[in-house]
């Protein structure tokens, strides 16, 4: 029995010595393989298709890889060193922010990777990789906008979507320019939109948008300025031009109130001097008269049209005829200045206008034949006259003393043969001479 009980003792003796000795050797192995395994190291590139923005790749855990815009890199390349974890997560960098808390970059996604999930790329650790991570530009930039209203006339500039002046979608800030304000300001977001537009707006019909300055896009009435692009932008507006009349006494013109025109068009007025008084001018818009009726020129700013009138002189037109004919009117007619006299004259049957004699002057071939009688006419008449038609033994005449001569030939009405005359004058009278 003792013996066995000794036996016992060197077994479990030597099952201890060589359990340790396993476990010894087991850590060991352990170790060594740890240590192999810290001296491997295995490449992974990373790529940033940035697509300008400023979009970033970092490494979680252990690896110390990192590249893109923050770090001024597009493409890097790192030995990846294996510690034992399994997976490593790659993540791109932060998205930057401006001053006012707006994304500037969007990630679309990882190109290589071979297991992705949202954001995170993971990775297996002992094999190498070409990792892409890609980015674009985001939209919902903001724009420091400046906005002046100029001109003359009134309008208002506001920011807009297809909904109208509310501010474009997901917009931090609207701005509507108007009311009294010429000058605003204000840091825009554009929102879902890659840009901000502006649009001009007429306040009374009696306006019109003349253009923009300072606007990246100009089309129209609208502006557009790229998200993230900062404008000083002005709109000008101009009043349609005013064409005001006046009337000096003794007249009028109508209209007499002041007319908006529109740019480059005409207008017309019409001007009536009292009884006894005739327009003496017509002046301003560059215009020109006819009769009674005032048209300026094209009108491209304000402007002025006056009327003046002035007295009419009356004066005494006596006409008288002699015998063996008619005028017409006869006697003392009463004739303003600047207006017309006509008379007309009718010799008797047998015979024909030997003399017309106005103020001491002979007008007879003044006097035009009609076929009946003679018309005789002053077209403007600024002093008295008289005037006297005397008449001649003759056959009715075919042609107008206008064209005769002092010796005609005029053939018989009722074709008795040629008949000659003359004119020839005896105490101060002309006389008509026929065979």
């Amino acid at each position: 029995m003792r013996q066995l009980r000794e036996w016992n003792l060197d077994y479990s003796a030597t099952r201890r010595h060589r359990t340790g000795i396993l476990c010894f050797t087991l850590l060991t192995l352990l170790f060594i393989l740890l240590a192999a395994q810290s001296a491997f190291a295995y490449t992974l590139t990373l790529t940033v298709n940035d697509n300008g923005t400023q979009g970033v790749v970092y490494g979680y855990y252990y690896i110390r890889s990192g590249c893109g815009g923050n770090r001024g890199q597009s493409l890097c390349s790192d030995n990846v060193t294996n510690y034992g974890d399994t997976l490593v997560a790659l993540g791109p960098g932060a998205l930057d922010y401006d001053a006012n808390g707006n994304f500037t970059d969007v990630f679309d996604g990882w190109s290589g990777c071979p297991s992705a999930l949202y954001n995170e790329c993971d990775i297996d650790p002992w094999t190498g990789y070409n990792i892409t991570a890609n980015y674009h530009k985001a939209y919902g930039l903001p724009s420091n906008i400046n906005i002046t209203l100029a001109g003359n006339g009134t309008g208002y500039v506001y920011t807009t979507d297809a909904a109208g002046p509310a501010g474009p979608p997901n917009a931090f800030c609207a701005i509507y320019c108007g009311g009294g304000y010429n000058t605003c300001s204000g840091i825009v977001n554009s929102g879902t939109s890659s840009s901000v537009v502006l649009a001009a707006g007429l306040t009374g019909a009696n306006n019109y948008f003349s253009g923009w300055s300072g606007c990246p896009q100009p089309s129209g009435s609208s502006c557009s300025i790229p998200a993230g692009q900062n404008a000083n932008v002005t709109a000008t507006f101009i009043a349609y031009p005013i064409v005001t009349p006046s009337a000096g006494a003794n007249g009028t013109i109508s209209p007499n109130t002041s007319q908006t025109v529109a740019p480059s068009a005409t207008t017309w007025f019409t001007v009536t001097p009292n009884s006894g008084y005739y327009i003496y001018s017509v002046t301003g818009c560059g215009g020109t008269l006819s009769g009674d009726v005032y048209t300026t020129g094209p009108i491209t700013s304000n402007c002025n049209v006056s009327a003046s009138f002035a007295a009419l002189t009356p004066y005494t037109v006596t006409s008288s005829a002699g015998s063996n004919g008619s005028v017409n009117p006869s006697g003392s007619t009463i004739v303003y200045s600047g207006n017309e006299f006509d008379l007309y004259i009718t010799p008797n049957s047998g015979y024909m206008l030997a003399s017309l004699v106005d103020n001491g002057s002979n007008v007879t071939n003044s006097a035009t034949w009609d076929g009946t009688g003679y018309s005789y006419g002053i077209s403007n008449v600024t002093s008295n006259h008289t005037i006297k038609a005397t008449f001649g033994v003759g056959p009715t005449p075919l042609l107008s003393p206008a064209f005769s001569m002092p010796v005609g030939i005029f053939l018989a009405v009722a074709g008795l043969g040629i008949i000659i005359w003359r004119r020839r004058k005896e105490n101060g009278q002309t006389q008509i001479e026929t065979r």
